[in-house]
């Protein structure tokens, strides 16, 4: 399985660390406007699995792009680019989760958690069942996200 990480902060960081132990995961794509940063987190994952690339996620093409070879993306970034990326996953069939809330929008401007979930909820409706594929993409990352509240990370 091919995970696109958008965003390799300090928390992006362990998320990558972690869901590219998994055997299921055969390539971790590390993407972050930050370059160098990308390389940094890339020297930390299991030989032979980490893959760089510098992306804004406000160019929609290059986002795009970047999404059709994934099969699963974690968001790691801000709060305001969650709507954009979430409808971008949506349109292009991208198994997507989401590591931030924001909002409420009246209040800080930025998409809270249960207007993400209305948007998917609309859009899942609209769409046939998930494949076995993407329910094992959405298996193999929630197991290995799931692992992180219970472990202690060293840099």
């Amino acid at each position: 399985m091919r995970v696109l990480q958008l965003g390799v902060g300090s928390v992006g960081e362990v998320t990558a660390r972690t869901v590219a132990a998994e055997p299921e995961v055969s390539t971790m794509v590390l993407a972050d406007i930050d370059e160098e940063r990308t390389k940094a987190v890339a020297k930390k994952l299991p030989a032979g699995k980490a893959e760089t690339l510098q992306l804004d996620v406000t160019d929609s093409g290059a986002l795009r792009r970047a999404l059709a070879d994934a099969d699963f993306v974690i968001n790691g970034l801000i709060p305001e680019y969650n709507m954009d990326l979430m409808n971008a996953c949506l349109e292009t069939n991208t198994n997507y989760l989401d590591m931030a809330a924001g909002g409420p929008r009246d209040i800080v401007g930025t998409a809270d958690v249960d207007e993400q979930l209305a948007r998917s909820s609309r859009r899942r409706a609209s769409r046939r069942s998930s494949s076995s594929a993407s329910t094992r993409a959405r298996a193999t990352c929630s197991r290995a996200l799931s692992t992180i509240s219970s472990t202690r990370w060293r840099a």
